[in-house]
Formats: C-alpha cells, sequence, structure tokens
C-alpha cells in the first residue's frame, strides 16, 4: 500500500502510484477533494475501490494494466473528470453510470473483453475520442452516432462483420473511423468517398503475428 501520509495531503492535485506492485489502495483516498490526476496503472489491483467516485475534482483517470474485471458505478460520480484510460484490463462491460461524465472528452477502454457498451453511453455530448480496439464487439453500437463530438473511434481487432448504412450516416461527422482486423474486411461499393473508414488488415495481423 501507499503510505498512509498522502491521505494528509488535502491541497495535492496530483498523484502517479504506476507500476508499485501495489495490491489494495488505503482507505480514506476520497478524502484527496483536490486530486486532479490519478493514475494507478500497472498495479495488480484486481478491483478499484468505490471510494475513487469521492475525488470529485478529478480531471484524469488512469487505471491501465490493473487486472481490473469491472469498473465502480461510483466512477459515475466523477463529473469533471476529461480523461479516462482504463485499457489492458480484464472488463467485460462498462458500468451504466458513465453517462453521468457529462465533461469526458477521451475514453480508452481498448484490450478488454468487452462485448457491448452501454446505450448510456451515447449521453457524452463532449467526448471526441473513443478507443475500443481489441475486444469482442460484434457490431458498432447505434448509441455512438448520438456522440456529437466524437471525432475519433478507434474499433480495431474486434468482432464486427459488416455496419448498417444509418450507422455509418450517423457517424459521418468522424476524422477516423478505424475498423481494420475485424470480420470486415472488404469496402462496400457505396462507402467510395469515405476514406476516414479504415478496412482491412493490418501489417502484423496480415503476416499471422499477434
Amino acid at each position: 500500500m501507499p503510505p498512509s501520509e498522502v491521505l494528509n495531503l488535502r491541497c495535492l492535485e496530483e498523484l502517479t502510484l504506476d507500476n508499485n506492485n501495489l495490491t489494495m489502495l488505503p482507505g480514506g483516498l476520497g478524502r484527496l477533494k483536490c486530486l486532479r490526476h490519478l493514475s494507478l496503472s500497472s498495479n495488480p489491483l484486481s478491483f478499484l475501490n468505490g471510494e475513487v467516485g469521492d475525488l470529485i475534482s478529478l480531471r484524469q483517470l488512469w487505471v491501465n494494466n490493473c487486472q481490473l474485471t469491472a469498473l465502480p458505478d461510483e466512477i459515475g460520480c466523477l463529473e469533471n473528470l476529461v480523461r479516462l484510460s482504463a485499457n489492458s484490463n480484464s472488463l467485460r462491460a462498462a458500468p451504466d453510470t458513465l453517462k453521468n461524465l457529462s465533461n469526458l472528452r477521451w475514453l480508452n477502454l481498448s484490450h478488454n473483453k468487452l462485448d457491448k457498451l452501454p446505450m448510456e453511453l451515447g449521453s457524452l455530448t463532449c467526448l471526441g475520442y473513443l478507443n475500443v480496439n481489441h475486444n469482442n464487439l460484434r457490431e458498432v453500437p447505434q448509441c455512438l452516432t448520438e456522440l456529437s463530438s466524437l471525432a475519433s473511434l478507434l474499433m480495431k481487432d474486434n468482432l464486427v462483420s459488416s455496419v448498417e448504412d444509418d450507422v455509418v450516416l450517423g457517424l459521418s461527422q468522424l476524422t477516423r473511423f478505424d475498423l481494420r482486423d475485424n470480420h470486415i474486411t472488404d469496402r462496400p461499393i457505396h462507402w467510395k468517398g469515405l476514406e476516414y473508414i479504415q478496412i482491412g488488415r493490418t501489417g502484423l495481423a496480415a503476416s499471422g503475428v499477434s
């Protein structure tokens, strides 16, 4: 565990605890009301205490490669959060409470085990970047068409075999839509001119290298 003295630093704004073999966080972490940046990446935590939802000033939360199987519902209390990165875990679902992150602009859930995204994700009108590469998604969720600010949608290496025309139309504001290394390998003829949609195999996938 990190030293308990950290919890007495009530004006602390940034806390980085990456690569420390932490298996748990100290109780009382939520008392750090001024904390704006918290990074816990590359620690074998396996779960994230719901007390993280008490960090009301938090703008960035990094929990990459922490062996997480779920994110706590309380994460939806972080209404000031701008960036959330939880890649390289074992998440099978994202909490519905993400809909409350009204200021979220950047979300990375890549390298997990997601087979769907919550419909409520469509309420994140500030979200400009979404990375769900390397998951188990079989379709492009309809809710993503409601993300009016979305510019980059990365869905490489999932299980998508086709994309409905109304979904393509709803995502026409994108500047990048990466669908490489999915089951859809040929660009439909009527996608002519939609060069921001990336289809096909990357070099590593084409050579059989994982």
